[in-house]
């Protein structure tokens, strides 16, 4: 008697309307220049003020960039330096309710406070660094507080503990992750190349084994990821809990990577493996199908946004919404930078794009819905 309802509810599934498909329309872009604000060579930051002006973490020169709504420069603050206001390897930032902005500047021990026009409020010591990616993981919560990722040991294993600090930034407290069963992961052999001589040696991921983002936290703690090897489904993880209460399975065949553009990854790690090992590495450890999914973000709204392939050169976007339901889909622009900070509002877009020849731009698109 259990089987035929089943059926039904599954057939029912499967006749429920596909979601809408939304589209980009490019407002205004800026970039492409040698220097100053417009000058976006390696952007390691981008949020929205309350004001609704635009601030950036530049990482070549230490300075953070205003932008006004239109991506007009407003101000620029910052250098590289050990005094008030300088950076020595600032890789984030975080916006509080009121508009100040938290500076991590691990290779100087602190935290720099800024007002939301970018004047200097103070410096706060770190006791203990952490945060020395190459993105700053860190958010603030819905009680205004910064929380921060830390990796910490529990047995021969890393995991991903949150930081949480209190409101004047004076001491903090870890949360532990919960004591979940081990997930089944990729062997180290499965995950990335490893060449040494005599004189030294280097590791290298290995090209498209698996997404560039495949895991990311939410305001409230709670962590979206996937599991090795298809990564799909991807679920959502409480915070404290070992239980998913959100799952969302990626449908479709994997996409096959074109021979052009795997040639270009044996390339790369053909020549890495040249300057230290006379041994040609196992080049069948390059995968012949694109992940499940390349990045994934959240909007303003909560809404996760998933990037996936869809082809040798274009990439779409799944939104979903509350409880994994699909919201709708939507074309990725050709040259978007994903591992870059991106800002999705309810209606805009702000990311940063290439051109043809490579030079970023941060663009803002109108979402069409």
């Amino acid at each position: 008697m259990i089987r035929p309802v089943a059926l039904v509810l599954a057939s029912l599934l499967d006749l429920q309307p596909a979601p809408p498909t939304w589209r980009l329309v490019e407002e205004w872009r800026v970039g492409g220049e040698p220097s100053g604000p417009h000058a976006l060579h390696d952007v390691r930051d981008l949020e929205l003020l309350p004001n609704g002006n635009i601030v950036l973490l530049e990482f070549k020169d230490q300075q953070i960039h205003f932008l006004d709504g239109r991506g007009k420069p407003v101000r620029t603050v910052g250098r590289s330096g050990g005094g008030p206001g300088e950076y020595q390897n600032a890789n984030g930032f975080v916006v509080f309710p009121n508009g100040n902005l938290l500076v991590n500047d691990p290779n100087a021990h602190r935290f720099t406070l800024l007002n939301s026009k970018g004047d200097f409020l103070k410096a706060v010591p770190m006791s203990q660094t952490r945060s020395f990616g190459w993105l700053w993981d860190a958010w603030v919560d819905a009680q205004g507080r910064l929380v921060e990722i830390d990796y910490v040991r529990r047995g021969e294993k890393f995991m991903a503990a949150r930081e949480r600090w209190s409101a004047d930034l004076t001491k903090s407290e870890t949360l532990l992750p919960a004591e979940c069963p081990p997930v089944p992961g990729p062997p180290a052999e499965a995950r990335s190349y490893s060449f040494r001589n005599a004189n030294g040696g280097m590791s290298m991921s290995i090209p498209y084994v698996g997404p560039t983002m495949p895991a990311l936290f939410t305001v409230d703690g709670a962590q979206w990821g996937a599991s090795w090897p298809t990564f799909s489904p991807i679920r959502r993880l409480p915070a404290g809990t070992c239980t998913p209460d959100v799952t969302i399975p990626l449908a479709g065949a994997p996409v096959a990577i074109p021979t052009v553009v795997r040639d270009s990854a044996v390339k790369r790690v053909v020549e890495a493996a040249s300057k230290y090992s006379s041994t040609p590495p196992d080049l069948s450890r390059i995968p012949r199908v694109f992940p499940a999914f390349d990045v994934m973000r959240l909007d303003q709204l909560g809404q996760l946004w998933v990037s996936r392939w869809t082809d040798a050169t274009r990439k779409r976007f799944e939104v979903y919404g509350k409880g994994g339901v699909p919201v709708a889909t939507l074309d990725a622009p050709p040259s978007l930078v994903m591992v870059r900070p991106t800002i999705i509002t309810a209606d805009r877009f702000i990311a940063i794009v290439t051109d043809e020849d490579d030079v970023p731009y941060l663009v803002s698109y109108r979402i069409v819905k």
